[in-house]
C-alpha cells in the first residue's frame, strides 16, 4: 500500500472530542427557587461537614498530647 503526499494533504482531520453539552444556557433556564434551594442545601451540607469534623480534629490533636503526658507521668512514677 502506498500513500501519495498529495492525498495526505487533502485529508481533513476530524476532532474526536464531543462538544460540551452543559453550559451557561442550562443555568439560565433553571428556575430561581430551585437554584436558591440547591445553594441552600449545599451550604447546609458544608456546615454539617465542618461541624462533624470539629470533634475529629480535637481527637486527632488531643489524643497524642494526652498520651504523651501520660507517658511522662508513667516514666516519672507519678500516678
Amino acid at each position: 500500500m502506498t500513500v501519495s503526499p498529495a492525498a495526505v494533504r487533502d485529508l481533513k482531520l476530524r476532532s474526536a472530542a464531543r462538544p460540551a453539552t452543559l453550559g451557561p444556557a442550562l443555568v439560565d433556564e433553571t428556575p430561581g427557587f430551585l437554584r436558591r434551594a440547591v445553594g441552600a442545601i449545599g451550604d447546609l451540607l458544608g456546615l454539617a461537614a465542618i461541624i462533624a469534623c470539629i470533634p475529629i480534629v480535637i481527637l486527632a490533636i488531643g489524643t497524642p498530647i494526652a498520651l504523651f503526658v501520660r507517658l511522662l507521668l508513667w516514666v516519672g512514677g507519678v500516678r
